[in-house]
């Protein structure tokens, strides 16, 4: 629950920062904020509401450096990964960073502490998350480029570039 509502607010701060952007791209234009069905108002006490829940759930429930963990996710994904993607290509490894982040929660919450296998685990999830991306990047470059993102995508007209990241971080993977 705790991770849910973590996740919750970044999103939701994600999609207040990027209304502008979201409205120009077709995969994104449907969502509340750039379709006008929510306010950024509501949106911004939905992203408070639940990121102090998640982060006091994972404190009161679980223990602090799970909380420490989601409330430091919140910030990476809102404050740097969001805003990053409208400026560097970096941006992909660093989404890449927060989305290996909930299995280290989760390893810390049953544990009560990060080791070895917490580390593998979300290496795991990073490198698996880099050809996702990557895929997912080539096919909508269009889109990206229309929403005013900076990905690998955009400034590999070949594809090969591209290319080449997913398949080393696939290769990062069969250890």
């Amino acid at each position: 629950m705790g991770t849910m509502l973590c996740s919750s607010a970044a999103n939701a701060l994600n999609q207040i920062y990027e209304v502008s952007n979201d409205a120009k791209m077709t995969r994104t234009a449907i969502r509340p904020l750039p379709a006008g069905r929510m306010s950024r108002a509501h949106a911004l006490v939905f992203a408070l509401i639940t990121g102090a829940s998640g982060v006091y759930v994972l404190l009161d429930r679980v223990n602090s450096t799970t909380a420490v963990l989601g409330g430091a996710n919140i910030a990476l994904y809102s404050m740097v990964y969001t805003p990053l993607k409208q400026i560097s290509i970096v941006n992909t490894w660093v989404g890449a960073v927060v989305g290996a982040v909930p299995p280290l929660m989760g390893w810390a919450g049953a544990l009560g502490e990060l080791d070895v296998g917490a580390c593998l685990l979300a290496a795991g999830l990073y490198f698996w998350q880099l050809p996702h991306f990557m895929a997912l990047a080539w096919m909508s470059r269009k889109d990206y480029a229309a929403g005013g993102y900076r990905m690998l995508s955009l400034v590999d007209p070949t594809g090969k570039r591209t290319a080449a990241c997913a398949l080393r971080n696939c290769m990062y993977l069969f250890p």
